[in-house]
């Protein structure tokens, strides 16, 4: 099993487990009674390093990687599978009812196919997501704006054009317009 998953799911757990919750039981109370000041920054500082992480390694990669897809991949390497994810958003889950005590019951069922559902959505985001980022991390990198640096340079006034009186002769190449009136 790759230990690279494991703190992605540990976050994206976390805030499956919230969504969960809040899907469950709706606004009849908080997840985790009163750790739930607790539960909910630490999801978006779980979340929002995730993203750090993934942001910074995206970036050092970028250089590596001739393709978005490809970039994309690398870094799927640091995504949580289904499987792990549920089981992070259900033990997250979990253990919030545990602490939080006297509480309505939880159907047995809806708990963990919810949580299935939640880390599913989380997962179809978060992969879009990593496309759209190496796309735009391979664009900056690729130069495909700026190929060279300009340079400055002075200009000067093009000189003007001395016109001769051959040139001006020249200058109609059909018979004026009324010779060509016909009578």
């Amino acid at each position: 099993m790759n230990l690279r998953r494991f703190p992605g799911a540990l976050a994206l757990g976390l805030l499956a487990s919230l969504i969960v919750h809040a899907v469950i039981y709706g606004q009849g109370h908080a997840m985790g009674g009163a750790y739930n000041e607790v539960l909910r920054p630490m999801a978006l500082a779980a979340v929002g390093g995730f993203a750090v992480v993934i942001g910074a390694l995206a970036w050092l990669a970028a250089g590596r990687c001739s393709d978005g897809s490809v970039l994309a991949t690398r870094l799927g390497a640091a995504v949580p599978s289904l499987g792990l994810l549920s089981v992070s958003a259900y033990g997250w889950f979990a253990l919030a009812e545990v602490v939080e005590g006297n509480h309505p019951v939880t159907p047995f069922i809806a708990a963990p196919a919810i949580s299935i559902v939640v880390a599913w959505l989380l997962l179809f985001i978060l992969r879009a997501a990593l496309r759209l980022l190496a796309a735009i991390v391979v664009a900056i990198f690729a130069n495909a704006f700026a190929s060279r640096t300009p340079v400055w340079s002075m200009r000067f006034a093009p000189t003007p054009v001395v016109s001769t009186s051959l040139h001006r002769a020249r200058r109609f190449a059909r018979p004026p317009p009324s010779s060509l009136i016909c009578a």
